[in-house]
């Protein structure tokens, strides 16, 4: 009796300390935007990664009460404001050129529709996550042959964070 109740509390003691270790969805977004997010209310998400290799699309928004999370981002140097870059706009909607469309890469796996809204006014980051391990900083990101690389877009119309992820 006393080895089973021994062995029941050990498992006990693991499932506690995996689950006090697992992050919640705003802690992951936080330490990637670099802000904290805790205050906003997840709103919508979008996932599709499920392959093997963790590649897919994701997107969560998160609605803020008010515009308090915008002094955090100001005050983040890596947060750009408006307008986007051509980078981004092209990731998140796409580009006509003379030689076809390039883009949107962030949309929703079925229908093909873009996962981004028009945002007219905010603030952007975009972080290549290939470019962590000192690779060229000059190198498009577009010109890869792979994407791996999040992005946080603030709309300060609707006080609305979206943070989305292209792993491919």
């Amino acid at each position: 009796m006393k080895k089973i109740s021994y062995i029941f509390c050990m498992l006990f003691l693991v499932g506690l300390m995996t689950a006090c270790g697992k992050k919640d969805k705003q802690n992951i977004i936080s330490e990637a935007l670099n802000i904290d997010v805790e205050k906003g209310k997840i709103i919508s998400e979008y996932n599709t990664h499920d392959g093997a290799h963790g590649d897919g699309t994701s997107c969560i928004v998160l609605k803020f009460n008010n515009d308090s999370i915008l002094k955090e981002i100001k005050s983040n140097k890596k947060w750009k404001s408006f307008p986007m870059n051509e980078t981004v706009k092209c990731l998140a909607y796409g580009e006509e050129t003379e030689n076809g469309t390039v883009g949107p890469y962030l949309t929703d796996e079925k229908s093909g529709d873009r996962l981004l809204p028009n945002i007219q006014r905010g603030y952007y980051l975009l972080i290549d996550r290939q470019n962590q391990n000192n690779q060229s900083k000059k190198e498009n990101i577009l010109d890869k042959a792979s994407f791996n690389y999040d992005l946080g877009i603030y709309d300060m119309d609707t006080n609305t964070l979206y943070f989305c992820q292209l792993d491919t």
